[in-house]
């Protein structure tokens, strides 16, 4: 047997899916490109940090939406990230700080400006929980007052008391 990736290339093969024909039937032929469905705030960062200054002038084989783009270049500049230099773009210091992280753009800067403010831990946590859809999930399981204080309360600042009672 081989994996998917490998049937029918390295020789004759089959590829076996377990799934019903149903769930299958709902798939979409494709996968949509990654950059139609990347953050383009950390891709236009990473585009800056190998010295493209002209993104929008870049030839891609799936070209994301112009108003994306520009929604990304907006936020890199509310950042601090980037400036323009009249047509170009160009990454500042804060921005070669951001490419550090493995982290979105913006997460990356409220860890830069919580460490200047002295709660880098509380920020820390706050984007832990938020990368992680189920952090719930297993402990609030039939808890009706956790529930309810979710409703109550910033997701945020639940995330804090959760972290800070364990």
């Amino acid at each position: 047997m081989q994996r998917a990736g490998r049937a029918g290339r390295d020789g004759p093969g089959k590829c076996y899916r377990l799934y019903s024909i149903e769930c299958f039937q709902k798939l979409q032929p494709s996968s949509v490109p990654e950059i139609l469905r990347s953050n383009l705030a950390t891709v236009l960062l990473e585009m800056l940090a190998v010295g493209l200054r002209r993104p929008r002038k870049l030839k891609l084989i799936q070209q994301p939406d112009m108003d994306s783009l520009a929604a990304a270049e907006h936020e890199l500049l509310g950042l601090g990230a980037a400036v323009l230099d009249g047509k170009e773009l160009m990454l500042t210091p804060v921005g070669r700080i951001l490419c550090k992280f493995p982290l979105t753009p913006d997460q990356a800067r409220v860890l830069m400006i919580s460490n200047e403010l002295s709660c880098l831990e509380e920020a820390l946590t706050i984007i832990a929980a938020m990368s992680c859809e189920t952090v719930f999930d297993q402990e609030s399981r039939g808890k009706a007052e956790d529930i309810e204080q979710a409703r109550t309360r910033t997701a945020h600042m639940l995330y804090i008391q959760v972290a800070v009672e364990r």
